[in-house]
């Protein structure tokens, strides 16, 4: 019997390629599937741009004062003038606010009393005014 001997010393140069078209066919076929499936169209409901913000509107200024007096944006009031004038400003806008400020030598009752003349007409937003 003849024998042919191998030289084990060189590399063998060739490439198996079955393996390698076996990879890309099934990435093709799965490319095939999915393709139609990446086109479809799916509904949605974007959101609309919002509206502007409204118009800032400036507060009351509210002074006040010792003695029982009352300053609406530098104008004196007595007490029922100030009810209608805070019933005319919460019926012009219902999110007006006021700032307050307080004389060092007022009274507290005073205070608490346009305060509350204020939520009476609907006026419940307030913010302190440093003098």
């Amino acid at each position: 019997m003849a024998s042919t001997v191998h030289d084990d010393t060189q590399a063998m140069a060739e490439i198996n390629v079955t393996p390698l078209v076996d990879v890309l066919l099934v990435l093709l076929i799965i490319f095939m599937i999915a393709m139609p499936m990446m086109t479809q169209r799916i509904p949605l409901t974007l959101p609309q741009p919002t509206p502007p913000p409204p118009e800032r509107v400036e507060p009351l200024r509210l002074r006040v004062e010792s003695g029982d007096l009352f300053r609406l944006d530098g104008r004196p009031m007595s007490r029922p003038q100030l009810q209608l004038a805070f019933e005319e400003a919460s019926a012009r806008d219902a999110g007006i606010t006021i700032a307050l400020s307080v004389d060092r030598d007022a009274e507290y009752q005073s205070v608490v009393d346009a305060l509350a003349l204020a939520e009476r007409s609907g006026i419940d937003q307030f913010g302190l005014s440093p003098e």
